[in-house]
């Protein structure tokens, strides 16, 4: 390096020393002092929110929740939206926000815009208000004498900035002692609404505003099921007594309010039924010349061409003419013309029939108008994504989507995309000595048809409660991995989709086929083909004609909230129908035979997911998940596809450990070089992860996790020593192949998404390794596991 050259690299480590410092002097002098009045003292957040009392149990923890919503008012510059902490420099926004409001030049504007915020006062905050706001949402909790109260604390060395404490004395919880219940109502011959039988509301019961609340919709939607159309819940009130009481009980009194329209305590029948379809323009309404008759007193106006078919229109049409009105049946109607997604709103409006001289007997009617106004009928969207991928690629990616609604007059949509992304691998292996670089690209194309119902005799244009969906799918993709190959991959599916009951969903596939093309071979990935027979049988041209069943079940667990668990069960098998049909037809059962020229796969395979979620109060949670899966090739082709077999490791499975880098079995590359994971897939997996998530501060979550497993083989191979099942001696031998590694994460709630890091650190390998004992990771850092992803990993 020349003298001269040093001269200038000084000068310039002095300017950017010299800039640096101009920086943070600024920053640090950033005062809004100069603009407080004597009344204006700055929030800086909540100091502590402290609770006495209270029965300990899941209601007084939502209480809690509730109760801490009201007090959780951010400052500036806040920390993850956190009420009680702040980032470094906060009077930064407020001070540019008091300097550059006013600014009417291009750079004030954009600074003001960009980084100033308005300052928080106390006042803004209004604690006392907040505490009497408090005070009110816990009485609809039951604790009707609750007392809340707050301290400001001003700054020791600021006088003029505070910060707020909040204490909360729950007091008794009140209960329901006696109970008068509101008169019978004569829903329609002999059959009574009786309240008392009817009720929640029960001696002893907790008197909260939700038990009185759930009680009025239960008496409204029982009256206004049967014809009752005017009635509302806000009719009934409630009167409670807790003079001279000393056990926190109630009397409770339940009792329609003064002065109801009387003809809110009548039934009415559905008379007409006009369906009217608008267009986008709102003039519309009143220029539908073309009427056609649906069913008797059903008529439909509309212009040019009926938006549906009239099997469509009669099967989502729950309510007829001459029929009582019904709320359930009304709220079908609704949810099923909207679940054909061809209309932008949807209204049902009711007008009474005018009678002249009406007695008390006579009956009431109303005539029903349905005005839909329709969608449009193409729509364009350009998905741009940052993709994070269990495989540990990421990249970035287009999505573009064309979709046609209400293709054939029933709803269908036909959706078309053509998309690409880019990729590259950004980490190391936890274990081995080698960092890899590997990148792909993808480029693919696809066509999906839906129909909103099941294509099926005797199910077309049926009704459904819940989503019922058949699906027609054709997609051609190509996938070139550098250093290795490319792959090019067309399928053909047909798919049904429905959920008979809330909790329930059933997917059935009748018919999937795929075509896999192994292309683009290096040098290098052939020596590993040539070196590795079961690769090549996985990764061969083939066909892979599937079949398959999913069922999934989700719901709490017993009465309480705070148990939640999930289960997903499916089942496949692909090529035992065209071999069954070619034995017939006298070929040999262990030889390979083909379809359209090519080998095709034979397999069946199971998987099974449970994930069970505990909530142990409003703040913490523990997660746990158990997978099992097989697949068992035979038959045909006695390798299953490369593309159906198990892997294990990555951002939502070990996440100590990069994907493929563990299993099957014990077995372990001789040498560790960018090609080893391609060989490291099994047909067996079990993955078990536990994880406990806490709040830390705002929408901040922290997260303690553990996982474990590992996949393995169902036959031996003489390649991979050590790496199925039936090497395993005995149990001891077999849990000492569970690959074991614990961590921690944080989790970013932004409402629409979570943003998770997950650090994972191993414990255990399932082969031998340089270090003995059942903790026998051999270097500290190369058991670690960093991961950034989208969304919870369970």
């Amino acid at each position: 390096m020349t003298k001269q050259a040093s001269i200038w690299e000084h000068s310039f480590s002095m300017i950017g020393t010299i800039i640096t410092l101009t920086l943070v002097l600024s920053l640090v002098s950033c005062s809004i002092r100069p603009y407080q009045g004597p009344d204006d003292i700055l929030y800086t957040g909540v100091k502590d929110i402290t609770f006495a009392g209270g029965e300990r149990n899941e209601h007084t923890e939502i209480a809690k929740a509730a109760a801490e919503e009201r007090f959780n008012y951010a400052p500036n510059n806040s920390i993850f939206g956190s009420a009680s902490y702040r980032w470094p420099l906060p009077l930064v926004g407020p001070w540019i926000h008091l300097n550059y409001a006013s600014d009417s030049t291009w750079l004030g504007r954009w600074a003001h815009r960009a980084f100033g915020s308005k300052p928080i006062w106390i006042r803004d905050v209004n604690p006392a208000l907040r505490s009497r706001v408090t005070e009110r949402v816990l009485a609809e909790f039951g604790y009707l004498n609750a007392q809340v109260t707050h301290e400001i604390h001003p700054n020791k060395s600021d006088s003029l900035e505070a910060k707020i404490s909040y204490h909360v004395n729950f007091g008794s919880l009140y209960r329901i002692d006696t109970m008068e219940y509101l008169p019978t109502f004569t829903l329609k011959d002999s059959l009574k609404l009786v309240h008392r039988e009817q009720s929640v509301l029960k001696p002893g019961r907790l008197f909260t505003h939700d038990v009185l609340h759930n009680d009025r919709i239960e008496v409204s939607s029982k009256l206004r099921e049967y014809g009752y159309y005017y009635f509302r819940p806000e009719y009934i009130q409630y009167e409670a007594d807790t003079m001279n009481r000393s056990d926190a009980t109630v009397h409770l009194r339940s009792r329609l309010i003064d002065g109801v329209n009387p003809e809110a305590l009548k039934p009415w029948r559905i008379r007409n039924i006009n369906l009217r379809f608008l267009d986008n323009d709102d003039r519309s309404q009143n220029l539908l010349a073309d009427t056609v008759h649906i069913n008797s007193n059903i008529l439909a106006y509309y212009n040019g061409r009926l938006p549906l078919r009239l099997k469509i229109l009669d099967s989502r049409l729950r309510m007829r003419p001459d029929s009582l009105f019904k709320q359930s049946k009304a709220d079908l109607t609704l949810k099923s013309l909207s679940n054909l997604g061809t209309f932008s709103g949807i209204e049902l409006l009711y007008n009474p029939v005018e009678v002249d001289n009406p007695s008390e007997h006579t009956e009431r009617q109303l005539d029903l108008s349905i005005m839909m106004r329709q969608d449009r009928l193409w729509e364009v969207s350009l998905e741009a994504l940052f993709k994070l991928k269990s495989t540990e690629f990421v990249g970035p990616g287009l999505r573009f989507v064309l979709d046609r609604k209400n293709l054939f007059g029933g709803g269908e949509v036909l959706s078309t995309a053509i998309y690409g992304s880019y990729e590259w691998q950004t980490d190391r292996s936890p274990i081995s000595n080698f960092s890899s670089t590997l990148n792909s690209y993808q480029i693919g194309a696809e066509a999906a048809l839906t129909f909103p119902t099941l294509l099926f005799p005797g199910q077309l244009d049926r009704f459904y409660r819940y989503p019922a969906n058949t699906t027609f799918k054709l997609s051609g993709q190509k996938l070139n991995r550098a250093h290795f190959y490319g792959l090019s991959s067309f399928g053909l599916s047909y798919n049904y989709d429905f959920t008979p009951q809330e909790g329930h969903s059933h997917s059935i596939t009748p018919l999937s086929i795929s075509y896999n093309q192994l292309s683009d071979i290096t040098d290098s990935f052939a020596e590993i083909l040539r070196n590795n027979p079961s690769l090549i049988l996985s990764m061969q041209d083939q066909l892979v004609p599937q079949m398959g069943y999913t069922y999934t079940w989700e719901q709490a667990v017993g009465r309480s909230r705070s148990h939640q668990l999930w289960v997903r069960s499916g089942i496949s098998q692909a090529g035992n129908i065209i071999n069954a049909t070619s034995m017939l037809l006298g070929h040999e059962y262990n030889k390979t035979k083909q379809l359209l020229g090519l080998p095709y796969a034979q397999f069946i395979k199971g998987t099974s997911e449970l994930r069970y979620t505990y909530k142990i109060d409003r703040n913490q949670k523990l997660a746990t998940r158990l997978f099992l899966g097989a697949v068992y090739a035979y038959g045909n082709v006695k390798q299953a596809p490369y593309l159906e077999q198990f892997y294990i490791g990555g951002a939502n499975s070990l996440r100590a450990f990069t994907v493929r880098s563990l299993g099957p079995g014990r077995y372990k590359p001789k040498e560790g070089t960018i090609y080893t994971f391609i060989d490291r897939v099994g047909e067996t997996k079990l993955e078990m992860n536990m994880e406990y998530r806490g709040r830390l501060v705002g929408n901040l979550e922290g997260a303690v996790f553990v996982d474990a497993g590992n996949v393995w083989l169902l036959r031996p191979d003489p390649d991979k020593p050590g790496s199925s099942l039936g090497e395993i001696e005995n149990f001891s031998q077999w849990l000492d192949q569970i690959a074991v590694g614990t961590g921690v994460g944080l989790r970013y709630d932004l409402n629409y998404l979570v943003i998770r890091c997950d650090v994972g650190l191993g414990l255990h390998l399932p082969y031998q390794t340089e270090r003995k004992g059942w903790y026998n990771i051999p270097r500290l850092g190369d058991a670690l596991g960093i991961h950034l992803a989208i969304g919870y990993p369970f």
